[in-house]
């Protein structure tokens, strides 16, 4: 199991040089979302780990980058047992093209999840039960 997470963290982060733009990036799916949250908590296990949401084209309400926010916390903190103290949570500016959530460890950004117009992250895949 150690193996496979170590390809999986190898896997994600060797595109994260910044090879694709997030303003073209496809929107992310539930399956990658929950992958990609458990890899970044990997990454930070024992750091903080800063998310940042961002609203894209059409979306106005500051509500909707809470939800997002929240959503991705109770995510990790239900799943992979994360710390409150070890997430920081931001609202950040708007954006063009997608709306998106950022992910920074170690004071670098790691990866980016874009998100649908209007989408919450992991709506009806939130949490298996």
């Amino acid at each position: 199991m150690k193996y496979v997470l170590t390809f999986i963290v190898l896997f994600f982060t060797s595109g994260l040089s910044g090879q694709e733009n997030p303003h073209t990036m496809k929107p992310s799916n539930c399956e990658d979302t929950k992958q990609t949250l458990g890899v970044v908590h990997e990454l930070s296990r024992s750091n903080t780990l800063i998310i940042i949401a961002r609203l894209g084209n059409g979306e106005s309400k500051r509500s909707l980058s809470k939800k997002r926010l929240n959503a991705a916390r109770d995510f990790l903190e239900s799943r992979w047992r994360r710390s409150p103290q070890l997430t920081t949570l931001a609202d950040g500016d708007a954006v063009r093209g997608l709306g998106r959530l950022e992910l920074y460890t170690n004071g670098d950004l790691t990866y980016v999840i874009s998100l649908k117009k209007g989408a919450n992250i992991l709506n009806d895949c939130f949490i298996d039960r």
